[in-house]
């Protein structure tokens, strides 16, 4: 028994001494090289040096503001929102923040829930040109009624890139979600209404800013969405096609829109700094609110950074873009180990805290692949259209397309019983489950 109480008395003395040690040790050590190495790659500036900024008209969608008065206005929004962070340090409530435009430019009236239901969604709408079909007249008074919003959301084809330089908060991502219906339907019904030259360009060109305003986006929340808008666009240009003879002529703007997917397609490193930034500001809030003295041992903001910044770089990298190129599926397993030992030793909740993250950015990752998989699969509709006449079945064909339109075999790709579709999993779904890409006829 002496024994045994000697033995559990040298262990509790190891531990009180030890422990100390390691966390005091872990606590003041410098990064490591990796570390150091991706708060380089992540301070790096990313801006575009040329070109027009999309943001200031998406920051400022919810108010019926000149063309050229946006990035005026915006200006001094940026400045009223630096100076509103900081007298809210807790973050504020961005309704109490007083934009330029409140008292200058009337505010748009939001869409009604009845306005959203007619419209054409985001993404993956199957039944947009049915749902045009069913609803053509309340939609044509619709879009009477939302002129303004429908220019605005027309004119992203005017704009390079979208780039947020707002102090990064909660409170600095644009009220997107009220305006991006709104164009995508104008067109579905432009093609219903028999003009489908005119809604063959506009879709084309709509795809094209999509692609560029998601290749060219500094916020996660504003690549997921461009993201998003991308596959709505190429799901509806290939709609059309199928109802459209397979030699009906296509504007210049759909080969460019469509072509081939490059790095830029995969490119998330601007996104991820912002991210960064915006993450960071949340540990120095964690940090500057602790409630008890033992919260200083359980959290260290200087410790949490280190290793986001290791995962967030990891996340721009060219290993993770040459995934997502590749089409290999993204799991939990695959991201890189976050938190070590002598982490959680020293900070244990920043720790759990950028564990936690993991799914959701496999999940991200992984609807990245979905939009990539959009642009291919669209791709290879248009080169099945230039080789109908080539005397081999579509199955054939389909088998021997550019190298660049395959996919991972996990997808499960396969043409419909009755040859009048193509079936392609959803990474970010589940493989097992398919959409369906309808096909013009005689192909």
């Amino acid at each position: 028994m002496k024994r045994v109480m000697k033995g559990l008395a040298l262990a509790i003395a190891v531990v009180v001494i030890v422990y100390p040690v390691l966390f005091s040790w872990a606590r003041l050590r410098g990064p490591t090289e990796a570390q150091a190495k991706a708060l380089a790659l992540m301070q790096q500036d990313l801006r575009p040096k040329q070109g027009r900024n999309a943001f200031p008209a998406l920051w400022l969608a919810r108010y019926d503001v000149p063309a050229d008065r946006l990035d005026a206005v915006y200006a001094q929004d940026r400045q009223r929102f630096a100076e509103w962070l900081a007298a809210h340090p807790d973050g504020g409530d961005i309704s109490e923040f007083a934009s330029a435009a409140d008292a200058q430019y009337p505010k748009l009236p939001a869409l009604e829930d009845a306005d959203r239901a007619i419209t054409c969604r985001r993404v993956n709408d199957d039944d947009c040109l049915v749902k045009v079909r069913q609803h053509q007249d309340a939609l044509r008074a619709l879009l009477a009624r939302e002129q303004v919003r429908l220019k605005r959301d027309q004119a992203i084809v005017d704009y390079d890139y979208e780039w947020n330089d707002l102090t990064p908060s909660v409170n600095a991502i644009p009220a997107y979600g009220q305006t991006q219906t709104i164009w995508p339907t104008a067109i579905a019904l432009t093609f219903v209404d028999g003009h489908q030259a005119e809604a063959l360009d506009q879709v084309c060109a709509y795809a094209q800013a999509m692609r560029r305003m998601h290749a060219h986006s500094n916020t996660l929340i504003g690549t997921l969405l461009a993201a998003a808008r991308l596959r709505g666009a190429s799901r509806l240009f290939v709609q059309m096609l199928s109802e459209l003879p397979p030699d009906a002529p296509l504007p210049d703007s759909c080969t460019t829109a469509f072509a081939a997917v490059g790095q830029d397609d995969a490119d998330w490193q601007a996104s991820m700094q912002w991210e960064l930034r915006f993450v960071e500001a949340s540990y120095r809030l964690a940090e500057g609110g602790r409630s008890h003295w033992w919260d200083a041992l359980l959290f260290s903001a200087t410790g949490t950074r280190r290793m986001t910044e290791a995962y967030y770089a990891w996340l721009g990298s060219d290993v993770m873009r040459t995934q997502v190129l590749d089409d290999r599926l993204f799991t939990v397993q695959q991201l890189p180990r976050q938190a070590s030992l002598l982490d959680w030793i020293s900070n244990p909740a920043g720790s759990s805290s950028v564990s936690e993250s993991s799914q959701a950015y496999v999940s991200y990752l992984n609807g990245q692949q979905d939009t990539i998989a959009a642009l291919r699969m669209t791709a290879t509709i248009l080169w099945l259209r230039q080789t109908r006449g080539a005397g081999r079945p579509l199955a054939a064909r389909l088998a021997q397309r550019p190298a660049w339109m395959q996919f991972a075999t996990d997808r499960g790709l396969r043409v419909s019983a009755d040859g009048r579709s193509l079936h392609l999993g959803e990474h970010s779904k589940g493989s097992s489950k398919s959409t369906e890409w309808p096909l013009p006829a005689e192909l």
